[in-house]
């Protein structure tokens, strides 16, 4: 018996065919996938670097730790980190350190207890004359609400100013509000009794009433988490004689 076949393919941008074939009694796909061995997933290689891991977008917190490869696939070439100031990292240790591999010419980038300095873009460059090809990520850093008071009791004198102190730090910069006993303290209503400092709440004229706990709540969102801290302090008055 003779069966006729007839041929439909389809070529597509990655020179990939499918070729369907027709028959009275048999549909077959065949598959034949043609390339440059240079085409990957993470993209185009043809300039001989890859950065693993492969994001073009690094977020730490700071104190964290990071290592990020340059893989050098080029024969004949070395390649260097460079600094988002652009300064050739050389260091062999330290907090911020390259690591050479002792097979090829992969160069690991090592962070140490990253710092809110060290955001920026990171590059991986040929080291060699002439066009440069390089690889960078950006390296974004985010810092965790933190109080640089721990004081929890405070006493002052009837009839005085109080400042309780609550100086918060973190990126992106954390929003504060003040809560009395539990109750939010609302300027709308308590202009002449409260002032809201930058680093603190101020009280006038303190009297046995003011007597009580004071919560300091910090408030910070970033693209990829969200937080919550506090502090009280509970404040006392010193009858006045």
């Amino acid at each position: 018996m003779t069966v006729q076949k007839r041929y439909l393919c389809f070529d597509n941008s990655y020179i990939t065919k499918f070729c369907f074939c027709l028959s009275s009694s048999i549909l077959c796909i065949l598959a034949f996938v043609a390339g440059s061995s240079s085409h990957h997933e993470n993209g185009n290689e043809t300039d001989g670097l890859r950065l693993i891991p492969s994001d073009h977008t690094v977020v730490r917190y700071t104190n964290e730790s990071l290592i990020v490869l340059c893989r050098n696939t080029l024969a004949d070439t070395k390649v260097h980190w460079k600094s988002p100031k652009g300064d050739i990292i050389k260091e062999h240790k330290g907090r911020i350190h390259i690591e050479a591999s002792p097979t090829s010419d992969d160069v690991k980038l090592v962070f140490m207890h990253i710092s809110l300095a060290d955001k920026g873009d990171w590059s991986c460059e040929h080291a060699g004359g002439g066009d440069k090809a390089s690889k960078l990520f950006n390296l974004i850093v985010y810092q965790k609400i933190t109080f640089t008071e721990n004081t929890t009791i405070q006493t002052v004198k009837e009839g005085t100013n109080a400042t309780i102190l609550c100086e918060v730090k973190g990126e992106p910069q954390p929003n504060v509000t003040w809560h009395y006993n539990g109750q939010p303290i609302t300027l709308e209503t308590n202009s002449t009794k409260f002032r809201i400092l930058a680093d603190g709440l101020l009280i006038n004229s303190v009297t046995q009433n003011d007597t009580g706990e004071y919560t300091c709540r910090a408030y910070q969102v970033n693209p990829i988490a969200s937080d919550m801290q506090e502090r009280t302090v509970l404040l006392k008055i010193e009858h006045f004689k």
